[in-house]
């Protein structure tokens, strides 16, 4: 069975739970997407999702690979918000990075407006140094 295609299987009792499945290649920041009818090897590299001009500093997919277990993260953009998951799965004896992504902007009690879309990038922000930066030194973590 084709790599894609067991991926499909293993995530089709979440299907809920995301919007976007990818696998990552976070060595060389290359993407493919995939959903119930497509596949799709994308040009560009795996942080243009987010509209950046470089690589997540924060990026959970690296994490992932180096310390082979599950990260979560929260991402905005173009007014959006995300959650990410982030998780190694082993096929044949080869662990791929998968990225299950959920647009939550119209989900539970986050409202779409200005303020709160400022407020909850500046939390976001936040936490994502507070885990690549020493809170003491402003510099960055090791890891």
């Amino acid at each position: 069975m084709e790599i894609i295609e067991v991926i499909k299987e293993r995530l089709s009792i979440f299907k809920n739970l995301y919007d976007t499945v990818r696998i990552v290649n976070p060595y060389i920041k290359k993407v493919v997407n995939f959903g119930e009818d497509n596949t799709e090897i994308v040009e560009g590299l795996c942080f243009d999702f987010w509209k950046t001009d470089g690589f997540c500093n924060n990026c959970i997919s690296m994490k992932t690979c180096l310390e082979n277990d599950t990260f979560i993260k929260m991402e905005i953009t173009d007014g959006k918000i995300f959650i990410i998951i982030s998780s190694p799965v082993t096929i044949e004896n080869k662990v791929y990075i998968v990225e299950m992504i959920k647009d939550i902007s119209q989900t539970g009690s986050i409202m779409n407006n200005e303020k709160n879309i400022n407020n909850i990038k500046s939390l976001i922000k936040e936490i994502n140094d507070a885990d690549i930066m020493d809170e003491l030194t402003g510099l960055y973590n090791e890891k």
